[in-house]
Formats: structure tokens, sequence, C-alpha cells
């Protein structure tokens, strides 16, 4: 079974740096898409110590959706994964997702860094993301449209 044993006090330490970057994120959404009002939120399971993330809500031709920008921290095989993704709640499309590489932490804040350079990545690179996803954005870029065939304009 998978264990960790580092404190309650520790992961929301992290959630809570984590929820300042998704603040940020959130403000900048904001001023583009007023309607779009974030929800922060976390999730702990015991597989899954922290997931944090913001949402905020889309109202594409009348249907409204979730977008989840979130970043899950779980031990698989003693190994840390943290996943990072920008996801429709509603149909599981992912318009945006890291590529994770499980691996090992000797400490807890060695575990934070990671978490927090993963949180910075995919603010930086999934903000195209959402700005196209609220209206906002031009056109994607040749490598954007292949990192997001998601929102890639359709023929």
């Amino acid at each position: 079974m998978n264990t960790q044993t580092y404190s309650e006090q520790e992961w929301q330490t992290l959630h809570e740096e984590m929820q300042t970057c998704f603040h940020a994120l959130a403000a900048e959404v904001n001023r583009l898409a007023p309607s779009a009002q974030p929800e922060y939120g976390k999730t702990v399971t015991k597989r899954f110590p922290l997931f944090s993330h913001v949402s905020f809500n889309l109202v594409p031709d009348g249907a409204r959706s979730d977008i989840i920008v979130g970043v899950d921290i779980g031990l698989e095989d003693g190994q840390w994964r943290i996943d990072a993704d920008i996801v429709d709640e509603v149909d599981g499309t992912i318009y945006f997702e890291l590529p994770n590489t499980p691996f090992p932490a000797a400490s807890f804040d060695e575990l934070r860094q990671r978490a927090m350079a993963t949180t910075d990545e995919l603010i930086a690179r999934g903000r195209p993301v959402l700005l196209r996803l609220f209206g906002s954005a031009g056109p994607l870029l040749p490598n954007q449209s292949a990192m997001m065939p998601n929102l890639a304009p359709k023929p």
C-alpha cells in the first residue's frame, strides 16, 4: 500500500501556496471574462493527499460546463506523481496537460518545490488555453495547436 508520512499542516501549506498562483490566474481570466467566476478547491484522499484546483464556469451554446485547472499529487509504487491539467468536468475533455514522470522525494520540501514548479508551468503554458476557451485570445500558434488538439481550428 502507498502511504505517505507528511503532516496535514505541510499539505495545507502547500495547498495555500498553490492557491496563491491560482488566484493570480483567476484574476487574469476574470478581466477577460467577468462571468467566469472562479471556485477554488482542495480534495484529499488516501491515495492522493492533495488535489488543489480552481474551476471556471463556461457556458458555450447555453450548456454550462466547468473548466478545472488543477494539480494532483499522489504516491504510486513508492514514487511521487504530479498530474497537472486543464479539463472539462462535464465531458472529460482534456484541453491541456503536462507530462508527468514518477519521482522519489527525500523530503517534503523537495516534493513542494516540484509541485510548485509544476503549478507554475501549468499556469504559464495553460494560460493560452484558458484565454482561448473564454474567447479572448487570438489564433493558436502552430505549436500550440499541436499541444492542444481539442482547441485547434475545425476545418
